[in-house]
């Protein structure tokens, strides 16, 4: 399970105006945000700006029940945490991802080539 030092809060989640990398995989669609030290903001509360943190947005739509949403939710944390130390890497801070088409599509293994996907496309992997 990743650490709640790695997930976004409802007070830390970025606004829909903020500046973001989208980038869109055959299953999920990361979204992006620079650190707060790149854009001239301090960083906030006991966090530093370096650490990467997530939320998984799934709509109602995508998905039949809750407890799909909150599968796909699990699945993907865990992908996010065995890359933790490739996302440390990067220049972003936040890192908001989506699935793109329905849940009942989504496997762990199209989840896990669209992170290496994401992280090669960074040259990171």
């Amino acid at each position: 399970m990743l650490p709640r030092l790695h997930k976004l809060s409802r007070v830390t989640f970025p606004h829909r105006k903020d500046p973001r990398h989208s980038w869109v995989g055959k299953t999920l669609r990361v979204e992006a945000y620079p650190s707060s030290s790149i854009l001239g903001r301090p960083g906030g509360g006991r966090r530093k700006s370096t650490t990467p943190c997530f939320a998984v947005v799934v709509a109602k739509r995508l998905s039949d029940t809750v407890v799909m949403r909150n599968t796909f939710k699990r699945q993907v944390m865990a992908v996010i945490q065995e890359n933790v130390p490739y996302m440390k890497r990067l220049s972003f801070s936040k890192y908001v991802i989506l699935p793109t088409k329905h849940l009942h599509e989504i496997t762990r293994t199209e989840i896990v080539a669209d992170m290496d996907m994401f992280l090669k496309a960074r040259r990171l992997s």
